[in-house]
């Protein structure tokens, strides 16, 4: 979570890119983080990014 500390949006392959794995894993992460209400999902499909939670 740190790169969100620095830049507000992510994408899964970002994800996926700094923490060394696949996309199945960067699926569940990101979607564990998204129901513990870390994560934001912003848009659908293909251009979906991910930034931190300000309101936790």
């Amino acid at each position: 979570m740190r790169y969100l500390q620095e830049f507000p949006q992510m994408s899964s392959a970002k994800y996926q890119k700094l923490n060394g794995i696949g996309k199945t894993l960067a699926s569940q992460d990101i979607q564990e983080l998204i129901d513990k209400k870390v994560l934001l999902r912003i848009g659908k499909g293909p251009r979906t990014t991910y930034t931190l939670n300000k309101n936790v």
